[in-house]
């Protein structure tokens, strides 16, 4: 039996600390082995979307139609097609690719030498084409092609193919083809993995290659597996790898591939990339690698040309690198980057600008003030400080005041003001973030992540500050305006449709119509039909559409309402079983069918769903309602009293909650809800 433990967790910081120690004392450099999520943003898709594309292209393949639905996963499929359509179709992918931030800066490790292996499962040229850009040419090896190893090591700063290379004689998509290297990648492992830690990123673990990873057993050196954002590993990672005893093994969350490379070259200090950060002298530096021709007039034109093009790149160097405009932009590039922001040359910067008076220099500066601004906005998200709200808001305001035109310095204002007014329940700048929204939705109208930020503050607006049912249906029809907005450009649009279901399901609970909460389960329902990668964007879907389930049972009493609603939730559980505000509605849920059905054991069932949710959110008036169904008197009075104090609940509501029928004359009702008179 497998003794499993609590995952480990590292960050950035501890993994930059232990590479540092490495070089500095001479020692080893890590192995970074990539997975396809390190090329996804370069323009290669993942397996899934490449098994989507197999089916399109290839839907008549009659054996693709033999394949049962359920089992056409990435490797059955390419099993499907011929070596030369499989080919083909991965070329096509590879040739349209763009090198991404994520190879680009883990190139720089390697020329640093912070970096003694890549290792990779992908098929792409990316790495090398990074490489490529720092005049690196590592060695290369393809197991695909490789029968067996020598007596000899694999060199240093070399990148190993495990699966082939695009271009190679070998591929491997299948199982039976992934078994060619069945033998050879244990032998690999063994030669290269001495007194090295492992960063693995972008990698699913769902091949046979993991396997040879797991059974490797500890990694003195640590092992450091890179997660998407702050999404928990798979199962079969953590059972077999990341909860194992004596592996050695941590898990990194917080970053996708380019924000992790990104971040790391910045915590060791390394420079920005050259071909970023000076590209007229990173091209100066080519042509000076070309050849200089003997005076033979056979070569003169030849000689012309070159010449010529040294002498362009020098102006530009001169003009663009050199020059007090590009200086400025490269000091302003170099803050954001590494979050340097130093008030005291503020007005140094400003005056610059005015001297200058240089369209692309305010256009820069503009964004860098944005970018400051959403430092101190972080900051105020982070520690509730009003002195970073008001900064990041004099940040944003002068990036309006030097660019007028720049869309997202109006987008994080309306954001930051929307922020403030949740937390501080201020009308005033809810008002200013409505404002803005609409300025900004002007200038580009067609961002659907605009209009759905806008749908949210006018609700916020409505459900905080406004009272009349007329002017509340005045204000629904506006944010029902903006989502169809949205849906003109994109009618697909997951996260559109979402909010035009959630706003449905709020229009038919507040103006009590019932028509409104049975047009919000078409919108999930359409919803559910879409693959989404963000598991917690799912789950919450599938929340709200339970939550739309749950209102109506309670309407309509209805046990099959009550029965889809339970279901929804236990979806959503599944999805991101850490969102503990589900469990209160699934709770809710529960009793509601348990009281329908007279079954007291699913009464109690809810409650200890509520209960699970108390204890991890402080919910508590869907407890405590619980509690008086289930006639626990103190409980009851314990937990509405706190729902109460906490403004969770208003007194209005529990007057017309129809839980509390039987408790209207009781002592302790009284005193909590009229304060001690009837």
């Amino acid at each position: 039996m497998i003794e499993r433990f609590e995952m480990k967790k590292a960050t950035i910081d501890d993994l930059v600390y232990f590479i540092r120690e490495s070089k500095d004392k001479g020692g080893k450099g890590p192995i970074f082995f990539l997975g396809a999520g390190m090329s996804i943003s370069g323009g290669i898709p993942l397996a899934r979307e490449i098994a989507k594309d197999i089916m399109k292209r290839y839907n008549g393949n009659p054996y693709i139609q033999k394949i049962d639905k359920s089992d056409r996963n990435y490797a059955n499929l390419m099993n499907c097609l011929s070596p030369t359509q499989r080919n083909q179709l991965l070329k096509e992918y590879i040739e349209n690719a763009k090198i991404n931030v994520s190879h680009l800066y883990l190139a720089q490790l390697m020329k640093e030498g912070y970096a003694d292996y890549v290792v990779t499962v992908n098929f792409d040229n990316l790495i090398l084409r990074a490489l490529a850009c720092y005049n690196t040419f590592p060695p290369i090896y393809d197991l695909a092609i490789l029968n067996d190893f020598t007596s000899s090591s694999f060199k240093k700063n070399s990148v190993i193919y495990l699966h082939g290379q695009h271009h190679g004689l070998w591929l491997l998509n299948t199982e039976e083809e992934m078994a060619k290297v069945e033998k050879v990648v244990p032998k690999l492992f063994d030669k290269i993995s001495d007194e090295r830690p492992w960063v693995c990123i972008g990698y699913s673990g769902n091949d046979p290659i993991f396997d040879h990873i797991k059974s490797i057993g500890r990694f003195d050196n640590g092992l450091y597996w890179v997660g998407y954002k702050e999404n928990i590993p798979e199962k079969h990672i953590k059972n077999n790898l990341l909860c194992k005893a004596n592996t050695n093994t941590y898990y990194v969350s917080g970053y996708d591939a380019d924000t992790f490379m990104m971040t790391l070259n910045s915590k060791l200090d390394l420079d920005e990339p050259p071909i970023i950060e000076s590209p007229f002298t990173t091209l100066g530096k080519m042509l000076d690698d070309i050849v200089d021709l003997d005076d033979d007039e056979n070569y003169e034109m030849f000689r012309r040309r070159l010449n010529s093009s040294k002498s362009k790149v020098n102006e530009a160097i001169l003009t663009y690198e050199e020059g007090e405009v590009e200086k400025l932009i490269r000091e302003w590039r170099n803050c954001s980057i590494y979050k340097n922001y130093n008030e005291n040359r503020l007005s140094y910067f400003s005056k610059k600008v005015s001297t200058l008076n240089n369209d692309d220099l305010r256009k820069e500066y503009s964004s860098f003030l944005n970018d400051w601004g959403n430092y101190l906005c972080n900051q105020f998200n982070d520690t509730k400080e009003k002195t970073f709200f008001d900064k990041s808001i004099r940040r944003f305001n002068k990036a309006i005041e030097i660019d007028d035109s720049y869309d997202r310095s109006y987008y994080n204002l309306a954001n930051l003001y929307l922020d403030y007014s949740t937390f501080m329940n201020t009308e005033r700048h809810i008002k200013l973030a409505i404002k803005n929204y609409k300025i900004v939705s002007k200038i580009t109208p067609n961002d659907n992540n605009i209009h759905i930020n806008y749908s949210i503050a006018l609700f916020t607006y409505l459900d905080l500050f406004i009272d009349s049912k007329d002017e509340r249906k005045n204000i629904f029809n506006e944010i029902f305006a903006v989502l169809d907005k949205a849906l003109t450009i994109d009618p697909n649009d997951f996260y559109v449709i979402v909010q035009y279901g959630l706003i449905q399901q709020e229009y038919g609970e507040i103006m009590d119509d019932e028509g409104s909460l049975r047009k919000s389960l078409d919108s999930f329902r359409k919803c559910e039909k879409f693959l989404v990668e963000d598991k917690e964007d799912k789950s919450n879907m599938y929340f709200d559409w339970g939550n739309s389930l749950y209102l109506l049972a309670e309407s309509c009493k209805s046990e099959e309402f009550y029965r889809d609603s339970i279901n929804k939730f236990e979806l959503a559980i599944d999805l991101n079983p850490n969102n503990y505000k589900i469990y209160d509605i699934y709770g809710s849920s529960l009793a509601g069918l348990g009281l329908l059905k007279s079954n007291r054991a699913l009464i109690i069932q809810g409650k200890s769903e509520c209960e699970l949710a108390y204890k991890k959110t402080g919910l508590s008036y869907n407890l405590s309602c619980i509690c008086a169904l289930l006639k626990d008197n103190y409980n009851a009075f314990k937990y509405l009293e706190e729902a109460i104090q906490k403004k969770k609940v208003s007194r209005e509501y529990v007057i017309d909650d129809p839980d509390w029928t039987d408790y209207k004359e009781h002592e302790k009702f009284i005193e909590i809800i009229y304060g001690g008179s009837s």
